[in-house]
């Protein structure tokens, strides 16, 4: 996943054709942008065009290919492109970090551009041409991304007789989820806002997720650690007490730029009494501190309890990157991923994703050893009785 790509520098074309200037004259634009100073594009479209638009969304797309395409075929010019970008001048490279592009094909023709989630989104209604949406939509399966074979390592920390450790073990990322399948649907945005974050080079911050056992927090921590390029270090929960520790600051001098995971971190982010934590110390320096410009590591938390015992310092805006708590998906979300995965019951309340994949019917409670005869071997020959990770599905393990 490239964090550097550029836009092509378009000539501007001689096409006749409306730009952005022209599409937002009179629209109060500051309406038309988000929290996050990201345009809001179905206002756009509506305060443009008077018309809710329809919206067609195309995963892994490559955009330098899509704007080399479109370049050809339509003369795309410089005042039909605005990009959002952040700058990081202190990179050796001095890169533009590209986080968005919109593309005015037509008053009614945008096209929306997610460069960290190799997103595109068509807005178009009634009025678009339908020869032009066909053409459009050939060029983007065209410029579906091939996604290189490359392997997912995960660096976990250790201890030895010289320190503190790393090793580095290849993942099995084989099991991808589907985050609007497998989660709610606010948890879209807030995903979105974490690989965007934790995607950009030489940054800092915490993210905090929360929630019940089972509702697939270490779920989507695979996920991410599947889509971010950055390295990717783990901290057993029996060796977080060396957060306390100043050695642990300069263990961690030799993995910059490294997002750092803690599951379970409960004691370490809880709110501090009495004489306070080395390990919230540490953590708060590590993410908005000195320390966070020198070495430029994120780190990503996981625990059970709820954001209300954890130490408020760490809830400041400009370090906290985003917190959500997960929860066990409605009765709707969670038959569709039943159906979908031929389970075969019926969901009767809301569920997490454990007790989804868990779900053992009633009369398979009790053990059935009506097949076994005189002539099964018994003793440490005897099958293992079945676990209840037994009963989840290879792809759905949490």
């Amino acid at each position: 996943m490239s964090n550097s790509f550029k836009l092509p520098d378009f000539a501007i074309s001689n096409s006749k054709l409306i730009s952005w200037k022209e599409c937002v004259e009179n629209i109060k634009l500051k309406r038309l942008f988000s929290f996050e100073e990201q345009i809001i594009f179905d206002k756009l479209y509506l305060q443009s065009n008077n018309s809710i638009p329809s919206v067609k969304c195309y995963h892994n797309i490559d955009a330098e290919s899509i704007f080399n395409a479109l370049h050809e075929k339509y003369g795309i010019s410089n005042e039909q492109i605005f990009s959002i970008s952040n700058v990081h001048p202190e990179t050796k490279e001095k890169n533009f970090y590209l986080s968005e592009t919109g593309i005015l094909l037509r008053k009614n023709l945008m096209l929306h551009f997610k460069h960290h989630l190799h997103r595109t989104t068509i807005y178009f209604d009634s009025t678009t041409d339908v020869d032009l949406m066909n053409e459009l939509q050939e060029i983007l399966f065209s410029s579906v991304r091939i996604r290189e074979s490359k392997k997912t390592y995960l660096g976990l920390i250790g201890k030895n007789y010289e320190g503190l450790s790393i090793s580095n073990f290849e993942m099995n990322m084989d099991n991808a989820i589907n985050i609007n399948k497998h989660y709610n649907p606010d948890f879209e945005k807030v995903h979105e806002r974490i690989i965007s974050k934790l995607s950009e080079p030489k940054s800092k911050g915490i993210v905090l997720l929360h929630g019940k056992p089972g509702t697939g927090k270490t779920t989507y921590i695979r996920h991410l650690i599947a889509q971010l390029d950055k390295p990717k270090i783990y901290l057993p929960t029996d060796l977080s007490h060396h957060l306390a520790s100043p050695d642990f600051l300069s263990f961690l001098q030799e993995q910059s730029n490294s997002i750092l995971i803690i599951e379970d971190a409960e004691n370490i982010i809880q709110q501090r009494h009495g004489g306070g934590s080395g390990a919230i110390a540490n953590l708060l320096n590590l993410t908005d501190g000195l320390l966070s410009d020198v070495l430029n590591i994120q780190i990503v938390c996981t625990f059970n309890t709820s954001i209300s015992k954890i130490d408020s310092a760490l809830l400041r805006k400009g370090r906290l990157i985003a917190s959500y708590c997960f929860e066990e998906l409605n009765i709707e979300k969670s038959q569709q991923l039943v159906n979908e995965n031929e389970l075969n019951f019926e969901v009767t309340q809301p569920m997490t994703l454990a007790e989804i994949f868990n779900h053992v019917p009633e009369e398979k409670n009790v053990l059935d050893v009506s097949h076994l005869n005189g002539n099964t071997p018994i003793g440490f020959r005897m099958q293992p009785i079945p676990s209840n990770d037994d009963y989840l599905l290879p792809s759905h393990k949490i």
